[in-house]
């Protein structure tokens, strides 16, 4: 009986280590819904991470821009010696209205740090789409993705920093296009867009202090440019050529 005992509690401990493993992380998950602009919708605005809380708060559109009003998104070491880290991913599809074509997006967000002492922040973004619709018709995905960085060790109080990137979907579409031999059609009617926030500090000893955040006032900005909007300015210009050419 008693040479049985330590398997018994091996098993015992093999038991508790699985059941550790298996047991789920913490994660918060949210769908808040379709939010519609002027030309475009952005359908199924998703947030997800491994954290226990939701971070980019509030949403909203003027004309064809989805704005989003972080919550909460920061990270601080306050004093050192330490590290934080704070990461999730929204999602999104976006679809145009009428004729319009979602050729273009244009992401931009901000926000401020504070660094005394020896400290590190780091806002960082990696970005992913797919053109999934041409012509209202589900074609192969047309992917790419990329990404983009701010750090600083830089000493301030309220310091602001900046990200953006621009996504020329006209151009990858007749890209693919050219690749593959054929025309898939003129207009892009959907497309998913996803993007993934980290936000890191980092501080040396115990009279440091590190902070970042995403600015709650200029907030998060993805703009889908309408195409129909430069229109009026090509037709002026052929008018006047005409004219000038008939003088």
């Amino acid at each position: 009986m008693i040479a049985h005992r330590p398997c018994r509690f091996l098993v015992f401990v093999l038991v508790g280590i699985i059941s550790f493993i298996a047991a789920p992380l913490p994660a918060a998950i949210m769908n808040y819904g379709d939010f519609m602009g002027d030309n475009y919708t952005f359908v199924d605005v998703t947030e997800d991470n491994l954290e226990a809380s939701l971070f980019y708060g509030a949403f909203s559109t003027v004309g064809d821009s989805l704005l989003v009003d972080p919550d909460g998104f920061a990270v601080q070491v306050n004093p050192g010696a330490g590290a934080a880290l704070l990461d999730s991913e929204l999602e999104m599809m976006i679809v145009p209205k009428g004729d319009a074509s979602v050729d273009q997006i244009d992401f931009q967000e901000e926000g401020d740090y504070t660094i005394t002492g020896d400290g590190n922040v780091t806002a960082a973004i990696s970005y992913f789409w797919q053109i999934v619709e041409v012509d209202d018709t589900p074609v192969d995905p047309i992917s790419g993705n990329g990404n983009g960085s701010f750090n600083t060790s830089t000493a301030g109080t309220g310091e602001l920093w900046s990200l953006g990137f621009n996504i020329d979907l006209a151009a990858e579409l007749a890209a693919a296009e050219a690749a593959a031999g054929q025309d898939f059609g003129d207009r892009i009617t959907m497309v998913n867009f996803r993007f993934d926030n980290t936000l890191t500090a980092t501080a040396a000893d115990a009279l440091s202090i590190a902070f970042i955040k995403k600015k709650q006032t200029s907030g998060i900005r993805i703009t889908v440019p309408e195409p129909a909007t430069f229109l009026p300015l090509l037709l002026m210009g052929s008018a006047l050529l005409a004219r000038f050419r008939r003088r």
